[in-house]
């Protein structure tokens, strides 16, 4: 008997299997999160930040969130925001993939942004305010003026009023005046060091 249990603890792809599927998660929420971890296992990363990733299950769970947002799997993203409403730890080191609430207001998503500010997940620049002004997002550009403090740029301003969204246009007049003159942020997605330049 203790030689069956030795060999199932020994065997890493039986034991990924067996601990990827967490208490309470559908088959499918589980093999997303389980290709996820492969996945993260065999990428070239500093060695310290993925076993940080790898043993926080908090985390690592809050890594796989903000990629499905970042490949904007919007069925995946709601089962696991369904099936874990809490429990979600950022990942702490630099990447693309964090600007979580950008990349959420790209989607029009006012239950994911304000899930993500909620659970305190996700990085959020000028550009999701720019973003979500230029697209008449109201519901989005009140919650992220209500809720938020990196506030917009000119850009926001100005695409809000080309695409015609006046009530939008309005509404941040009122609220974010100070933000007229501000230039738009660099894209922080685009600015960031490549992988492999890091690891160098």
């Amino acid at each position: 008997m203790a030689s069956t249990a030795l060999s199932v603890l020994t065997n890493d792809a039986l034991l990924d299997t067996i601990l990827s599927y967490q208490y309470g998660l559908s088959e499918y929420v589980s093999k997303t999160i389980q290709g996820y971890r492969r996945k993260a296992k065999h990428a070239i990363v500093c060695k310290k930040k993925k076993q940080a990733l790898l043993e926080s299950t908090e985390m690592f769970r809050a890594y796989v969130l903000l990629k499905l947002i970042e490949k904007k799997d919007i069925r995946a993203v709601k089962a696991l925001m369904t099936e874990r409403p809490t429990g979600y730890i950022c990942p702490t080191f630099e990447d693309g993939y964090l600007y979580g609430i950008n990349n959420a207001v790209q989607l029009h998503d006012l239950e994911l942004v304000t899930f993500l500010h909620k659970q305190n997940v996700g990085k959020c620049t000028k550009h999701a305010l720019d973003t979500a002004a230029s697209n008449g997002d109201y519901e989005i550009v009140e919650f992220l003026v209500d809720n938020r403090r990196e506030g917009l740029s000119l850009a926001g301003f100005l695409l809000a009023e080309k695409h015609g969204h006046t009530k939008v246009l309005e509404y941040l007049r009122e609220h974010r005046s100070q933000d007229q003159h501000k230039c738009p942020p660099v894209n922080p997605q685009f600015s960031l060091i490549p992988t492999w330049i890091r690891n160098l």
